[in-house]
């Protein structure tokens, strides 16, 4: 028998000490994370044993299925949904209240899909996955057991884990206390749901008193939309990245806008305010919300899932309370939001619902797969296409309003044509002949619960190589993270920089919030052809694709998007080193290779209109909406003759429903 422990620690030492005496038959240890004493006091006991006690070494990109797909993606798509679907399904049975709604259940089940934060089912169902994967490889022949903390809906989890050989023992709650700062944190925020909404009252509190832009702003008595979007505050109309898109191609008045700025530099602040912006008021509202303390009950649940939907029940109801509070006070009648991958937009979404408001979500991100950190519940969706719907619809999404508009970024490329241009010139200027743009994604430093970051320094060095190699060719890099970018990759520095020195690499590197600023489309204009380094993303290759821009897709994580369709070897890859020899092969070819990077195979399934017009339809739909309510409308009447004028301008078929 082999025995993994998820964390050995003052507290978790003693139940393994335990366990070894219970279980003879031991013949080795795994660890997967240690605190420095209990690395001690393994030394010590090594003293006075002969049992092998290892760290467990993996990483995420080697955890794979038999199909070549790493598990953590196989997870999203699939295993995840049907343990979270097993438990709801059990709450709804043997519930006897239903104060809280199933779908913020399900969600907070799993967080934001983190396998960082132990109390997602995600960080356990990847655990156990990696012992199977570790055990199989190390120890085909031998029964695996799996120590874990204690975890809630243990019967779904155990049977997971049978059906990977996998046994599970668990240690008591105190384990929860140990590990890293960011895992206490988020530990004990969970644990202690009042601490929490009194921890962000707090800092709202801080923000008011610091912040005078907000407080001495004049507000108009017009109905608002917040935009609760990523952080790309520009109201610059310049192709570039813009929280505003829908404002800036339509009659969407700025009297009816309304941002949160807690987050934003002040030379930001400012600029907004001189557009005449309205600023999100934030309150202390912790007091107002205490008294709601609903218990959660299911008839037969265990005691450590009765406090854990207790939990939920107390956390749901303070965010209800507080969200109900603000959009009040800041006349918010529409929230248009993106962020779907936690359970908190069901809480928006049933508070505006409840206070004749309305809850739009904007489809962002490409989504080539189902993922169940991406199901949703919105009175309103736009998306870009009827793919979308079929995905969504799938993973259980719900919404009676889904509203087909295209890719909402397709209005920039006019915008982005002369800075395209002159980069462009610029690079054959210094001699390059052929220009390739690369995207590439975000990165974290452990490699276990990451695909890392020697999967993003392949994004640089292949091409940065050939680039060395051969004085015609010409690279530009749009990073998705350009502030940490070197950071991050610091190997692919010197080679980064000897490339700028030759004057045919260009990188986009200025930053709104977290993300680089430039759209990859000014990127794509600029080169003849763009890399994608990651089929399980694609929005930066499909903003392109969309313009019928040539993009090659690198599959190195094995996903199972849509984007796999797409012709093998003309616009798909494996790997950097197959995408680099086609590339020099359509390069030496005279005709070059016929479909290279062409996606117009299915092009017309990812974005039916692709005519620049999706942000405009976006904010016309708004401005329609919020027009109404400051008509008088109730939100019934405001949804119907939205969908109804929409439906007649672009088409029935535009108009759908996920219920």
């Amino acid at each position: 028998m082999i025995l993994y422990i998820e964390q050995l620690s003052a507290f978790s030492f003693f139940s393994f000490i335990i366990m070894l005496w219970r279980t003879p038959g031991i013949k080795k240890v795994y660890y997967i994370n240690a605190t420095k004493l209990s690395l001690k006091f393994i030394n010590i006991f090594k003293k006075f044993s002969s049992l092998k006690i290892k760290p467990c070494k993996f990483k995420m990109m080697q955890v794979r299925d038999a199909s070549g797909e790493i598990i953590r993606l196989r997870h999203s798509r699939k295993d995840i949904r049907e343990v979270t679907s097993s438990i709801v399904e059990d709450i709804r049975k043997n519930s006897s209240k239903h104060n809280v709604p199933y779908h913020y259940i399900r969600r907070s089940l799993n967080g934001c899909a983190s396998i960082l934060e132990r109390q997602n089912i995600s960080r356990i169902i990847y655990l156990i996955d990696v012992v199977a994967w570790h055990l199989n490889r190390n120890h085909p022949s031998s029964q695996g057991v799996l120590m874990a903390y204690h975890r809630p809906f243990k019967n779904s989890i155990e049977t997971y884990a049978l059906k990977r050989n996998i046994k599970l023992s668990f240690f008591p709650w105190g384990a929860g206390l140990t590990g890293n700062a960011y895992e206490i944190k988020n530990y004990l925020m969970f644990v202690f749901p009042t601490l929490k909404h009194f921890l962000l009252s707090v800092r709202q509190a801080f923000f008011l008193g610091k912040n005078q832009q907000s407080k001495e702003q004049q507000t108009s008595n017009s109905s608002k939309i917040l935009f609760s979007m990523r952080g790309d505050l520009s109201l610059e109309c310049d192709g570039h990245h813009s929280d505003f898109f829908a404002y800036l191609n339509s009659k969407l008045s700025i009297d009816n806008m309304m941002v949160d700025i807690r987050n934003v530099k002040n030379d930001f602040i400012l600029s907004l305010k001189s557009h005449g912006m309205t600023f999100f008021q934030d309150y202390f509202t912790f007091f107002n919300s205490l008294r709601y303390n609903a218990p959660y009950n299911i008839n037969g649940s265990t005691r450590s899932e009765h406090k854990h939907l207790s939990r939920l029940a107390k956390l749901y109801a303070l965010s209800f309370k507080r969200h109900e509070s603000l959009y009040a006070k800041n006349n918010v009648r529409i929230d248009y939001d993106w962020y779907k991958y936690t359970a908190n937009h069901a809480i928006k979404k049933n508070v505006l619902e409840e206070n004749n408001g309305v809850f739009v979500m904007q489809q962002l991100m490409f989504d080539g797969y189902e993922n169940e950190g991406c199901a949703f519940e919105s009175d309103i969706y736009f998306a870009f296409s009827n793919f979308s719907f079929e995905i969504d619809k799938k993973i259980k999404s719900q919404c009676p309003y889904y509203i087909i508009t295209g890719y909402p970024r397709d209005y920039a490329k006019h915008h982005l044509e002369q800075e395209a241009k002159t980069i462009r010139q610029q690079l054959k200027a210094n001699g390059a002949n052929y220009i390739v743009a690369v995207f590439d994604e975000n990165s974290h430093q452990d490699e276990r619960w990451h695909t890392g970051h020697s999967l993003q320094e392949e994004n640089y060095r292949y091409i940065l190589e050939l680039l060395v190699e051969d004085d015609k060719l010409g690279v530009i890099f749009k990073p998705k993270v350009a502030r940490t970018l070197r950071s991050r990759l610091p190997k692919i520095g010197p080679l980064l920089d000897a490339a700028i020195n030759t004057g045919r690499c260009y990188i986009f590197e200025e930053t709104i919030a977290l993300t680089t600023k430039a759209s990859p489309l000014v990127a794509s204009l600029a080169a003849d052809i763009s890399i994608h380094g990651h089929l399980s993303a694609g929005t930066a290759a499909l903003e392109c694709a969309v313009h019928g821009l040539p993009c090659l897709l690198i599959n190195r994580e094995g996903a199972r998007s849509k984007l796999n369709e797409l012709p093998k070897g003309k616009v798909v890859f494996d790997s950097w080193v197959q995408c680099k020899d086609a590339l020099l092969k359509h390069l030496k070819s005279k005709k070059g290779i016929e479909g290279f990077g062409d996606w117009s195979s299915i092009i017309n399934d990812l974005d039916p209109f692709r005519d620049g017009l999706a942000a405009k339809r976006i904010g016309d739909y708004l401005n329609w909406m919020i027009k109404d309510f400051d008509a008088g409308y109730d939100r019934k009447d405001v949804l119907k003759r939205a969908a109804k004028r929409y439906a007649e301008e672009w088409g029935n078929d535009k108009v759908l429903c996920l219920n």
